[in-house]
């Protein structure tokens, strides 16, 4: 009895070929992919960069900088929405507990520094500058080209860095998250007031001198 001989087509060959080929690329790439994914991760985890569960929300976290003058943020905002960051510089009362009302008080006065905010994670800074005499604030996406503005003379104030006070909705310790909705300040730098009497030292009053960065 002749043994029958296992025939293969030219295009079975064809097939069999490609999907060796295929599954050794996908082997290599998926090689290649890992160390890849395991650098973003540490790059992420570096930088202060952090997981955002809902993507429909605003997440921030301040970082910690060695100079006193310099504030960055890590920060998240979600896509289908327009943002925009304003800078106020002059006399405001405190904010008290209506945040919205507060910056509507603000926003007339106010500048805009970025009127297109980048959407998904991004780190921002701003920086407080003296030359010359005069004070200087750069704000900007870190590692991008920033936007520099002169601060008026009434911000004499800051000559003494002692007389500072610095506050954030954004925090060191924990990710904070927000509706697209709420008021967001990214950092409030105001006068200190003086406390105490005596000959020595004029206590300062009446409504503080502030400079207010707020994302909407």
């Amino acid at each position: 009895m002749a043994l029958r001989r296992m025939r293969f087509s030219l295009v079975s060959a064809v097939m069999l070929l490609t999907i060796a080929a295929l599954a050794m690329g996908l082997y290599r790439n998926g090689r290649q992919v890992v160390p890849l994914r395991n650098e973003v991760a540490w790059f992420h985890q570096k930088f202060g960069f952090f997981p955002t569960p809902d993507a429909s929300r605003v997440y921030a976290l301040r970082s910690r900088m060695k100079a006193p003058s310099i504030w960055q943020w890590r920060i998240y905002l979600p896509d289908g929405n327009q943002y925009e960051l304003r800078m106020f510089v002059g006399q405001a009362p405190d904010p008290g507990k209506d945040m919205t009302a507060w910056l509507s008080q603000l926003k007339p006065q106010s500048r805009s520094v970025d009127d297109n905010l980048p959407v998904g994670k991004f780190a921002y800074e701003v920086c407080l500058q003296e030359v010359d005499g005069r004070w200087w604030i750069r704000a900007g996406e870190l590692f991008e080209q920033d936007a520099s503005y002169q601060l008026p003379e009434s911000c004499g104030w800051l000559d003494n860095g002692g007389s500072r006070n610095t506050w954030s909705d954004a925090s060191y310790d924990e990710v904070k998250d927000f509706a697209v909705t709420d008021p967001f300040v990214l950092l409030n730098l105001e006068r200190e007031q003086e406390r105490g009497g005596g000959s020595t030292a004029a206590a300062h009053t009446g409504t503080p001198e502030r400079i207010v960065f707020w994302i909407e």
